[in-house]
């Protein structure tokens, strides 16, 4: 219903896809405290695909919802995790492992807080491609 009611045409098959990601993630997974793949997580998911959709509208819904899953769950997976999630999105999302996902550009307090978490990995010492800048997004993104 949130995704019809953003104007997305294949919201029903977003939705199954949606799911069937969570449900897989759930039992392949290890399980850890800070996992959840229940409503919160496909919560998640819907808000960054209608994101997309509205940064990206003529991004693929393919591409919108694999983008989607690693903005919203895979920045929050161990690392020895990250592998098994790609391979869960790629079961449900064949043939997009090789495609590189687009990023939208952030609004104008995600790019804010995107310079500055920069600034201060620059500062520290931090490897600007880990992780730990998707997590700080993210962490951003669910308050």
């Amino acid at each position: 219903v949130l995704l019809t009611a953003e104007g997305i045409m294949d919201a029903a098959d977003i939705a199954r896809k949606t799911l069937a990601t969570l449900r897989l993630c759930q039992r392949r997974l290890p399980s850890r405290p800070q996992y959840c793949f229940g409503i919160r997580a496909m919560l998640a998911v819907v808000r960054s695909v209608v994101q997309a959709h509205a940064q990206l509208p003529d991004l693929p819904d393919a591409v919108m919802l694999a983008k989607s899953f690693h903005d919203a769950i895979g920045s929050s997976l161990a690392p020895d995790d990250q592998d098994l999630f790609v391979d869960i999105v790629e079961d449900v999302l064949p043939g997009l492992r090789e495609t590189r996902l687009p990023r939208a550009p952030p609004n104008g307090v995600e790019a804010d807080l995107e310079a500055s978490c920069l600034e201060c990995m620059a500062k520290m010492h931090l490897d600007p491609d880990s992780q730990l800048l998707p997590s700080c997004m993210e962490l951003y993104r669910t308050l």
